[in-house]
């Protein structure tokens, strides 16, 4: 059959084919841009092994996936300064095909500096000062005999690393900060009884320190303790000082007392220089008028007893026993009898040249001394007494 003598049904089934071809063109189309632009073809995953990465891998990878990026620099305690420490949206996440992927790069530790020496400085500033550099300050106590209560002994990290002024570290980080509590407490130990070596090596084992003093006592031995203060039992502290009272037995009697040469010097002297002299030489000085009718200051020593020139125990008691001076007028006078009446000098006057030694007495006299006059005498005007012996005018206002 020849060609252009086709089958007329044939020829309809073509028409058919291009007709439905030619139907679906557009829809095929349409199909297509819906799959590319919104459908699954318009996105795509992060790819994987990104965080921790450097940045410059990081946006590398995303380049080649065809993805945007954006960058925040935080710090961070661990990662290193310039890795990827966080990404959003995260690794395999589906994310529109030239979409923007937000990289968190590190920038390292926020690193704090110790502006404060600490060890050696009051607990109290040391905080303040860590705590102003963002740093967290923790205190723990340690008793130390050497360094005031209050004060920084030691700074640290947390594993014990020491922590020194200018050091840098990361902020929010704890720095432990010991610090003294004084010396630590102690129950005060009975020493009474013990020895006094024995009790000096209680107190050092208990850190404390010792006052030492010695007295006897009539029933304690020697050498050992009788008295201390704290008592046992006292609550104090180390390096406290305990007082102990070491006895040294009974008191021995006091030795003999050394011979003293009473001086044969007090011989001639008068009463009170010569009472001196033998105070200073150590002796209990007394006296004794003897045959003396004048003036005590005009006495003079005769002998003494035990006598001149012996030896005595120093502290013994030595007598001067005392006469008139030489030229003493002797015998016997009359106390003139116009002595009462008259005012005090003249009175005084008339006895000395009557030969007698005059004192007085202010009696009842209130006024001036010139003005007091003579009520009575002693002995009694008109009366006898030795040459030289002593009359005393007693005085009465005029």
């Amino acid at each position: 059959m020849e060609p252009d003598a086709q089958d007329p049904t044939v020829r309809g089934r073509w028409w058919l084919v291009v007709a439905v071809i030619a139907a679906l063109v557009p829809a095929l189309g349409g199909g297509v841009w819906w799959y590319l632009a919104a459908g699954p073809g318009a996105f795509t995953s992060v790819p994987d092994g990104i965080a921790a990465a450097t940045l410059a891998d990081a946006r590398g990878a995303l380049d080649d996936a065809g993805l945007e990026v954006a960058t925040v620099d935080v710090f961070h305690p661990t990662a290193p300064a310039g890795a990827v420490v966080a990404l959003a949206p995260t690794e395999g996440e589906q994310i529109r095909k030239g979409g923007l992927v937000t990289l968190t790069i590190s920038r390292g530790p926020d690193l704090r500096a110790v502006f404060v020496e600490g060890v050696g400085q009051a607990v109290a500033s040391t905080e303040a000062a860590l705590a102003v550099a963002g740093l967290v300050p923790e205190t723990q106590l340690e008793y130390s005999d050497t360094v005031p209560a209050g004060t920084v002994i030691a700074m640290a990290l947390a594993d014990g690393t020491p922590v020194a002024k200018g050091d840098k570290i990361p902020r929010g980080t704890e720095v432990v900060l010991t610090c003294s509590d004084g010396p630590a407490p102690v129950t005060i130990p009975n020493i009474v009884g013990l020895t006094r070596d024995a009790a000096l090596a209680a107190l050092a084992a208990a850190g404390l320190q010792v006052a030492e003093s010695q007295a006897y006592h009539p029933d304690v031995p020697a050498g050992i303790v009788k008295l201390q203060d704290p008592a046992a039992g006292a609550e104090g502290h180390r390096l406290d000082t305990v007082s102990m009272v070491v006895s040294l037995g009974p008191e021995p009697p006091p030795p003999p007392p050394a011979n003293v040469v009473v001086p044969s010097s007090v011989i001639g002297m008068t009463k009170f220089p010569a009472l001196d002299l033998l105070g200073r030489k150590g002796f209990d000085a007394r006296y004794e008028r003897g045959t003396c009718t004048v003036d005590w200051a005009q006495c003079v020593v005769e002998k003494t007893v035990p006598a001149a020139g012996t030896s005595q125990p120093k502290g013994s008691k030595v007598t001067i026993w005392l006469t008139n001076p030489a030229g003493t007028p002797t015998g016997s006078l009359v106390v003139p009898a116009g002595l009462v009446g008259m005012t005090k000098f003249p009175a005084l006057d008339l006895l000395s040249s009557t030969g007698f030694t005059p004192a007085y007495e202010r009696n009842t006299c209130t006024v001036d001394w010139s003005e007091c006059v003579v009520e009575y005498t002693v002995p009694a005007a008109g009366t006898t007494a030795p040459a030289g012996s002593t009359v005393t005018i007693w005085l009465r206002n005029p």
